[in-house]
């Protein structure tokens, strides 16, 4: 079973988009690090692992036409970066990336989110929580409550 990201950190950018990514990151990501527009309207950076890639991929070409499928992925593909961190742990999000997710030099939020991570404009993150975490809060509540009870002690 692969490993869930958790927890907020957060990190300085540079004005060429340079950014420490956090250690306990990297360390389940792996080497090569997938960075893509997140697919949900947020307007953050998605960063997968391969193999968080490849399964992302599989899932938007999913009941898709040959040919739908292949415009979905010369988009997904022109959105998306490798990167390798460097010795220190430091990547470069590419510009266009900066860009789509309101990036510029300064505090960026590195979320985990279950199966990949997010870089947010610190700022816009905030707003964000700010206007969604009461309906999300919401949402876990209905969730646990269609749970059934548990057996174990």
């Amino acid at each position: 079973m692969a490993t869930e990201l958790a927890s907020k950190q957060l990190a300085s950018m540079d004005a060429r988009g340079r950014m420490s990514f956090p250690a306990v990151f990297r360390n389940i990501l792996g080497d090569v690090l997938y960075l893509t527009q997140d697919s949900d309207d947020k307007g953050c950076v998605i960063v997968y692992s391969e193999d968080g890639y490849s399964e992302y991929c599989r899932s938007m070409r999913e009941g898709l036409s040959p040919y739908d499928a292949s415009m979905v992925m010369t988009y997904i593909g022109s959105v998306t970066h490798m990167v390798e961190p460097d010795k220190m742990g430091r990547i470069t999000v590419p510009e266009d990336l900066c860009k789509f997710a309101g990036m510029t030099s300064g505090s960026v939020a590195v979320v985990g989110a279950g199966g990949y991570a997010e870089i947010w404009d610190k700022e816009r993150y905030e707003r964000f929580c700010e206007k969604n975490n009461e309906m999300v809060r919401a949402m876990i509540l209905r969730k646990r409550k269609q749970m059934p009870a548990s057996t174990e002690g």
